[in-house]
């Protein structure tokens, strides 16, 4: 009963069939583009898995190898809301979200890799979308290895509109800022001690270590203070 009331779209069965077949379609002419691999799309799945900093939790949605991060929040008719939850297993490019409960999934969120040309790719990142619901929500994707990210919103009472941003993101040929290599610490030559102060002044013989001896020997200490 709760779950009526704060969401109308269970009381409009007929709405609810419309937004699967939205999702449907969605699905469908995103299974379309995903079959149309290419080298370049491969070489840019690579720069985004070693640079990705999405990390999945119960409300952040990874995709595409890490590189992209999405994000739900959403409220009702009567005052309920907060961060939209993911529903576990996404696929690669593929993610659900759930408002209220993980039996009752409101939001289906692609994110595919349009990088290259053919097949209808046109050197972007896309971002498809379907929601079965009438809820106020606004899905947010980032990519982390620019920090760009875009918003899409719909209004409360309004009937959700499939996402279909086919330049969403055109940041195909961006690659991984290089690793910055550790400088090492200066190179210090230790400063020699200077000599001790003379302790003794060898006036008629010569210094010898600490000590003066007769010039006519040879000295067999090391240096010292005598001088």
């Amino acid at each position: 009963m709760a779950g009526n009331q704060m969401d109308r779209t269970h009381e409009r069965p007929q709405r609810i069939q419309a937004r699967l077949m939205t999702l449907l379609v969605v699905a469908a002419a995103c299974a379309m583009i995903a079959a149309y691999p290419t080298a370049s799309s491969s070489q840019d799945a690579g720069e985004a898995v070693a640079s990705a900093t999405c990390t999945p939790s119960d409300t952040n949605l990874c995709l595409q190898g890490g590189r992209f991060r999405v994000e739900v929040s959403w409220s009702d008719f009567v005052g309920n809301g907060g961060a939209a939850h993911t529903v576990p297993n996404a696929t690669p490019d593929t993610g659900l979200f759930y408002f209220y409960g993980p039996n009752n999934w409101e939001l289906l969120i692609k994110v595919l890799d349009a990088c290259g040309s053919g097949g209808g790719r046109n050197d972007h990142f896309w971002v498809f979308g379907a929601a079965a619901t009438t809820l106020e929500f606004t899905v947010t994707v980032t990519d982390t290895l620019t920090g760009e990210s875009k918003d899409y919103s719909n209004a409360l009472g309004n009937e959700a509109s499939a996402i279909t941003d086919t330049l969403a993101f055109d940041t195909c040929n961006m690659v991984p800022p290089p690793t910055p290599t550790p400088t090492p610490p200066p190179h210090h030559t230790p400063t020699p001690e200077p000599p001790p102060a003379c302790c003794k002044h060898c006036t008629t013989g010569q210094p010898c270590g600490d000590s003066c001896i007769s010039r006519n020997f040879t000295c067999h200490q090391p240096p010292g203070c005598a001088c």
